[in-house]
């Protein structure tokens, strides 16, 4: 899968101004996961750790590999990051709906650009 970039989770760690045990609390991992993810003397995490602690922090599980694993991704606004975390622990029916909605914006959106085309 890659390798975990622990200086990335301490950093959005400390941005947050958490401790270990708030990430550890936030991801339902144990500290010491944390403490080795961030020490990068462990990399042999399973997915749905990364899973965890990526959503914790309302990130992509691929902004928390090393470089060089990352993927080239579409650049995301973090607004739209967080809602779509916020988003992910609502309901399906939930989650449907805003998607309706979402899309029912871009397509106006598009179809306002076609119109002064």
């Amino acid at each position: 899968m890659g390798t975990i970039n622990g200086d990335k989770i301490l950093e959005l760690r400390k941005a947050r101004g958490w401790e270990q045990q708030d990430l550890a609390d936030a991801a339902n991992v144990a500290r010491s996961v944390i403490s080795r993810m961030e020490r990068s003397i462990q990399s042999d995490f399973q997915v749905s750790v990364l899973v965890s602690v990526a959503s914790a922090f309302g990130v992509s599980t691929d902004s928390l590999l090393m470089p060089e694993y990352q993927q080239e991704q579409p650049t995301i606004a973090p607004e739209l990051q967080s809602a779509v975390s916020q988003l992910s622990e609502r309901p399906t029916a939930v989650q449907k709906l805003a998607a309706s909605v979402l899309m029912g914006l871009l397509n106006g959106l598009d179809n306002n650009d076609e119109a002064k085309s």
